[in-house]
C-alpha cells in the first residue's frame, strides 16, 4: 500500500487551499512557546450589551453563534461567529465611586477562525445596544530563572529583565564582541556544559563559534579572514614588557582570559539564563532548566586585546583598533568596550579609521564612561558622537560615586556590585563568579539590553537600536541624588522591559495539530500574529512564492543559515508557510516582514519529526480530513468520503464508513504534515478505537507541497462501533487525535 493512492478528497483540497493551509480559519492551539507569545487572541472579542438587548437574546442559540437578534447576527455571520458566552454569569451590581458597575451584559464572542479584530470591534460597536467592544488577549506570568545566584544580581530586577524575558530573551544572530582581557570561553555559564579547562575545544553555549575554522583544516585559514584557526575569536596581545599573565608572546587563536575582567563583562552580556548554573543575563537566551551544550542567547565573540599587567588590566590601542576590524569582518553587531584612556581625545594607532570601519559595518560601540568621577571625556573613542558612552548607577538609581559623567554620556546602567562570571587565575580549574563595581560593568549591561532590542527587531539599523535604547530608559535626572548631574547621565537608566515590550511577536505551530512544540523541516506551519500583511492573499502556483502580498518569511536556523520560506497564504493575522528544506534542527528564528506593516519575530523549535493530522474543520481535532479506500475482492479500488458538510451545523461531520463484506479491505488515508522524515514503518503505529491498526505507508503525499499521508487498514473488529478516535505515533511522538465513524 504505497503513496500512489491518489487522494480524491474534495474537503482536503478545500482545506489545503482555503482553510487551515490557505485561509485565516485556523485556531491557535496549545502553548505558543517562548519567546514569541501572542498578546491578542485573534479569534475572540468581548462585547457589552445593554439590558434591553441582552434580555431579547436567545441564550441557547447564542451558544451556537446565533443570538436571534438580527443586527447582531448579521455581523456575526460576516465574521463567522460560532458562540456568544456570557463572561460574568449571575453577577451582582456594585457601586464604585458613585457609579453602578453592571457586568452581566459582557459576552465573549468566539469566531470560527482568526479575524480582523479591529474591524470586528468596529462593526459590533455600531450595532444599537452594544455598549462596548474590546479585544481579548493573553496574560503570562513573568519568567523566573533557576540560576542559583540570581538573588545576587540586583541589577536584573532594577532594569526589569524578568519582565523582558517574557517577550525576548536574546537571539544567536546578535553577536556582541567583548574587546577586553579575553574570555574564559570554557566557563560552563558561557560555553555550555561540555566546556572545561581540560576540554576547551568543546565550548559552545552562548559563545560565538567560527564554524568554518572549527570544522576546517588545522593550520589553514579556512574562511579567508586572515586569521588561521580562529574558531572562537582572536588574541591580539603582542609581547609587552608590562604583561604579567601567562600569554604575553604574540597574537594567536586562543583569546582566553587570564585577568578575569573580560569574563566578567561577557557574563553580564550573555551568561546562559535558566540553566541551573551560576547567573543570568538580559540577552542570555532561555535554557531548559539544566545546563545545555548550546545556548539560545546572543553570542559572545571573545577578543583578547588586553592582559594582566603591573597596573591591572591593560590594553593597547593598536590591539583595540585591530579588534574593531576583526569584529566587523566576522559579523559582530555590538562591541562592548570596558576600558578607557587618560583624557587624550586624539586618535591613537589608527583608531579613527578602525572605529569608522566598525560603524560602517552597521555596528554599535558601547564605551565605558570611566571611573574617575570627572566630567572629562576619557579618550578618542568616547569623544566620537556615534559611540554610546555608558555611566554607572547604584541600587537607588543615583550616580555611582566613581562614575564619570557629562553631556557626552549617552545612557546609564547599574554598575555597583554586579555579580557575574569570573576567571580566577589562582584557581583556573574551577568556574568562578564575582561581584565587581565600575562603568566596566555598566557598559556590557547596556550592550546586553541593546542585544535584546536587536533580537526583537532584527531588521532595525544601529541608529534605530540606539535611539530606542535611549527613549525607553527610565529617567533618573529628577532624583535629588542626581541633582548635580542633570543632563549628564545620558537618556536615563536602561530598562530592558520597556525596550522590548512593543515587540511584534508571531507564534508558529503545526498547521494540522496547532502544536507548537516541534516543527519539522518541509512541514506546513501556521503562524499567528498581527500586522503580518495589509491584505489577504493565497498562492495559486507551484513552486510556491517566497513573497506574497508584500510579505516574506525568513527562517534562520540553529546553524545560522537564513532561508526564505515558501508561502501558502498571508493575511493580517495569519501566515501559512513551509519550513524550508535543509533547515537545521534545534531552535530557529522566524522573521515575518511586510513592506508596509513592519516585522514580527518568533521562535520555531525545529525537530526531525513533528507529526500533525489535518482535521476537516481546521480545528486540529474531531473529524479527520481523510479518505476511505475500499479494495474489493476483485482488486478494484473505490475512494469514499469520511465526512460531509452539514449546512445546519455549518461544519463537517462524519460519514459512517461501512467495512462491507469480509473479503473487502478498507483503508483510512490520513492527511498530515511533519512526519515524512521518519525512519520507517517499524517506528510508526496507529490505534483506531483503541485497536491496533496496521500502517502501510507514512511519508510525503507526493502531490501537495508539505503534505504527508498515512495509510492505515481499518480493523474489521471495529464494525458497528460508531465514532472512534484515531491515534498515530511516529517514533514516540503522538499526533493530535482525530475521529472517524465506523458503521
Amino acid at each position: 500500500m504505497k503513496r500512489k493512492f491518489v487522494q480524491l478528497f474534495t474537503v482536503l483540497a478545500t482545506l489545503f487551499f482555503l482553510g487551515a493551509v490557505g485561509q485565516a480559519e485556523v485556531l491557535p492551539g496549545g502553548s505558543t512557546g517562548v519567546p514569541g507569545r501572542p498578546y491578542e487572541i485573534p479569534d475572540e472579542i468581548v462585547i457589552k450589551l445593554d439590558k434591553a438587548l441582552a434580555a431579547q437574546m436567545n441564550r441557547v442559540g447564542a451558544l451556537q453563534g446565533t443570538t436571534g437578534l438580527p443586527a447582531l447576527d448579521s455581523v456575526g455571520a460576516r465574521f463567522r461567529a460560532v458562540a456568544f458566552k456570557q463572561v460574568f454569569p449571575e453577577s451582582k451590581e456594585r457601586v464604585y465611586q458613585g457609579r453602578i458597575i453592571e457586568l452581566s451584559g459582557w459576552y465573549k464572542v468566539k469566531f470560527a477562525g482568526p479575524v480582523d479584530v479591529p474591524k470586528a470591534l468596529e462593526e459590533y460597536l455600531a450595532v444599537p445596544g452594544v455598549l462596548k467592544a474590546q479585544p481579548n488577549g493573553y496574560a503570562y506570568t513573568m519568567k523566573t530563572p533557576n540560576d542559583p545566584d540570581i538573588s545576587k544580581q540586583w541589577h536584573l530586577n532594577k532594569i526589569q529583565a524578568p519582565q523582558a524575558w517574557d517577550i525576548e530573551t536574546g537571539d544567536s544572530s546578535v553577536v556582541v564582541a567583548i574587546i577586553d582581557t579575553g574570555v574564559r570561553y570554557f566557563h560552563k555559564d558561557l560555553g555550555g556544559n561540555n566546556a572545561s579547562p581540560a576540554n576547551a575545544q568543546a565550548a559552545e553555549g552562548n559563545m560565538w563559534i567560527n564554524q568554518k575554522e572549527k570544522n576546517g583544516v588545522a593550520g589553514v585559514d579556512d574562511d579567508g579572514n586572515g586569521k588561521m584557526d580562529d574558531w572562537i575569536g582572536w588574541d591580539f596581545v603582542e609581547a609587552d614588557s608590562s604583561c604579567t599573565d601567562e600569554d604575553c608572546t604574540g597574537e594567536d587563536n586562543d583569546p582566553r582570559d587570564y585577568n578575569g575582567h573580560g569574563t566578567h563583562c561577557a557574563g553580564i552580556v550573555a551568561a546562559i539564563t535558566n540553566n541551573g548554573y551560576g547567573v543570568a543575563s538580559p540577552a542570555g537566551g532561555w535554557g531548559t532548566g539544566s545546563q545545555p551544550r548550546k545556548g539560545s542567547g546572543a553570542r559572545i565573540m571573545a577578543i583578547r586585546a588586553g592582559y594582566d599587567s603591573y597596573w591591572g588590566g591593560s590594553l593597547t590601542w593598536d590591539a583595540v583598533a585591530k579588534s574593531y576590524r576583526y569584529a566587523a569582518d566576522n559579523g559582530a553587531k555590538i562591541a562592548s568596550c570596558s576600558f578607557g584612556g587618560g583624557g587624550d581625545t586624539q586618535p591613537y594607532a589608527g583608531m579613527d579609521e578602525a572605529v569608522n570601519y566598525f560603524l560602517a559595518a552597521g555596528g554599535i560601540i558601547f564605551k565605558a564612561a570611566g571611573n574617575s568621577n570627572v566630567e572629562t571625556v576619557p579618550d578618542y573613542i568616547s569623544n566620537r558622537p556615534e559611540v554610546v558612552n555608558v555611566a554607572a548607577t547604584e541600587q537607588q538609581d543615583c550616580k555611582a560615586s566613581f562614575s564619570s559623567y557629562g553631556t557626552w554620556v549617552d545612557i546609564s546602567a547599574p554598575g555597583v556590585a554586579i555579580f557575574s562570571t569570573f576567571h580566577d587565575k589562582s584557581d583556573p580549574q574551577n568556574d568562578k563568579w564575582m561581584a565587581l563595581d565600575g562603568t566596566s560593568m555598566a557598559t556590557p549591561l547596556a550592550a546586553s539590553v541593546a542585544a535584546l532590542i536587536w533580537s526583537a527587531n532584527p531588521v532595525w539599523t544601529a541608529d534605530q537600536v540606539k535611539a530606542h535604547l535611549r527613549t525607553t530608559a527610565d529617567s533618573i535626572d529628577a532624583l535629588s541624588c542626581n541633582r548635580s548631574y542633570r543632563g549628564k547621565m545620558g537618556g536615563g537608566r536602561v530598562n530592558a522591559y520597556k525596550a522590548v515590550k512593543d515587540k511584534r511577536v508571531v507564534a508558529s505551530s503545526n498547521a494540522a495539530s496547532y502544536d507548537a512544540s516541534a516543527l519539522a523541516p518541509e512541514s506546513i506551519v501556521a503562524a499567528f500574529g498581527t500586522g503580518l500583511s495589509d491584505r489577504t492573499e493565497a498562492a495559486h502556483s507551484i513552486p510556491l512564492p517566497t513573497t506574497l502580498a508584500g510579505t516574506t518569511v525568513k527562517i534562520r536556523d540553529s546553524a545560522g543559515e537564513e532561508r526564505l520560506a515558501p508561502l501558502f497564504y498571508v493575511s493580517p493575522v495569519q501566515v501559512n508557510y513551509q519550513i524550508p528544506a535543509g533547515t537545521a534542527t534545534d531552535q530557529a528564528r522566524v522573521i515575518i516582514t511586510h513592506q508596509a506593516t513592519g516585522t514580527s519575530v518568533g521562535a520555531a523549535p525545529v525537530e526531525r519529526l513533528g507529526p500533525g493530522i489535518f482535521s476537516a474543520n481546521a480545528d486540529g481535532k474531531e473529524v479527520a480530513a481523510a479518505n476511505a479506500l475500499r479494495v474489493k475482492a476483485d482488486g478494484s479500488q473505490v475512494y469514499e468520503p469520511v465526512t460531509r458538510y452539514d449546512d445546519t451545523l455549518k461544519k463537517f461531520v462524519s460519514v459512517p464508513v461501512d467495512l462491507g463484506p469480509a473479503e473487502e479491505r478498507v483503508y483510512l488515508l490520513l492527511y498530515a504534515t511533519g512526519l515524512r522524515f521518519n525512519n520507517g514503518l517499524a517506528a510508526v503505529s496507529a490505534r483506531i478505537g483503541g485497536v491496533d491498526a496496521p500502517v502501510f505507508y507514512a511519508g510525503a503525499q507526493g502531490y501537495y507541497v508539505g503534505l504527508d499521508q498515512v495509510n492505515v487498514l481499518i480493523p474489521r473488529s471495529l464494525a458497528g462501533r460508531g465514532e472512534v478516535e484515531v491515534l498515530l505515533t511516529v517514533e514516540g511522538k503522538t499526533a493530535n487525535a482525530v475521529k472517524i465513524n465506523v458503521r
